[in-house]
This record gives structure tokens, sequence and C-alpha cells, in this order.
């Protein structure tokens, strides 16, 4: 009967832990779709306002989309972030001959856990380039040029964490990481290139 009991509570908690992490994918997956929502609608917004001759009011407006738009690559780049360091090197802790047995599948852990941050640089390049276009339109290339080299220093800090981070898969196994690296810095330099080019709103695409 104890032994029964003690199956069933099991049973049980597990059924409940499978109910959370459910419940806990579906936070995670409205999350994303209301931070998608929120960049759609900025988009949208932005063509309204640059379609007829812009005035002052409009212009804040634009410039107040922008803050916005600052704010989701924040958090897309913070949660990048916190998914990287809670990736561990099992050379550090100290645990590495107990893995040697299973470092295939480890390698394969630690690669789906970084690939998963793949979408957030795909959204940060996005609003960054959407952004660009944006100060462009509304005279405020330059004025914005010393911000967004800071914020490219910070992408590049946590390009620097993604090559750690990748550096704990066996190398065989670190190509698919290795294009995601590729990534991060290709956008870093570009947007740099970019700044030092000094382009103004001629040499920006239309906003479509």
């Amino acid at each position: 009967m104890i032994s029964a009991a003690h199956m069933i509570s099991a049973a049980d908690l597990a059924r409940t832990l499978k109910q959370v992490d459910q419940k806990l994918d579906l936070l995670l997956a409205y999350r994303r779709i209301d931070q998608a929502a929120s960049l759609e609608r900025i988009y949208t917004s932005a063509r309204e306002l640059l379609a007829p001759p812009l005035n002052e009011v409009r212009q804040m407006e634009v410039w107040r989309l922008r803050g916005e738009m600052r704010q989701l690559r924040v958090t897309w780049r913070g949660e990048l972030e916190h998914h990287l360091t809670g990736i561990k090197d099992p050379f550090q802790d100290g645990w590495f001959d107990w893995l040697v047995p299973r470092r295939q599948s480890y390698d394969q852990e630690v690669r789906e856990k970084i690939s998963g941050g793949q979408l957030r640089l795909m959204l940060i390049e996005y609003s960054l380039r959407l952004d660009r276009v944006l100060a462009g339109a509304t005279g405020t290339w330059d004025v914005s040029s010393a911000t967004l080299a800071d914020e490219l220093d910070v992408i590049d800090r946590v390009g620097g964490l993604l090559k750690e981070k990748a550096a704990v898969i066996s190398e065989p196994r670190r190509e698919p990481v290795q294009r995601m690296i590729e990534c991060i810095e290709a956008m870093v330099d570009n947007y740099r290139n970019l700044l030092h080019q000094h382009h103004g709103p001629s040499a920006l695409p239309e906003l479509r």
C-alpha cells in the first residue's frame, strides 16, 4: 500500500509538472506574440506618420515610437544575455569526467539553447534597420548616432558572451552556432560602418 501511494504521488507530481511546463510555454509564446505585435504596430504607425508632410508633432511621435523600439531591443538583448549566461562550462564546474560518456548529447543540448536566441537576434537587427530609416526620415540621424554607437558596443559584448559559450561545444559540432556568431558580428560591423559613412536620408530605403 505504501509503495502504491508513492507511485500515485509521483504520477500526480509528474502530471502537475507537465501542466506547469505547458502553461509556461504558453505564457512565453504569448509574450513573443505580444512583442512581435508591438513591433508591427510601430512599423504601421510610422508609415502613417511619414505619409503626409512631416511637422513637429508627427516628428515627436516618430521619436516616441523609436523609443519603444529601443525598449524592445533592450528586452531582446537582455533575454539573450540571460539565456547565454545560464549555459555552464563543464570544465569549470568540475564534472567533465562524468560528462564524457554523454558529450554528444550535451553538445546538442548547448547548441539548441544557443540557437534558441536566433529569433531575438533577427528582431534586434530588423528593429535597428527600421530605427535608421526613421532617424533619416526625421532628420535626426546625426543626433542619434552616439546612442546607436553605445548600443552596438553592448550588442558586441553579447557577441563576446556568445563566443564564450560556443567554445563549450566540441569543435566538430560547433558549425551551426558559428553561423550565429557570424550573424551578430556582421550586424555590429554593418551598422558601425553605416555610422562612419555619415549617410543622410537619401541613402536610406523608403519605408513601405
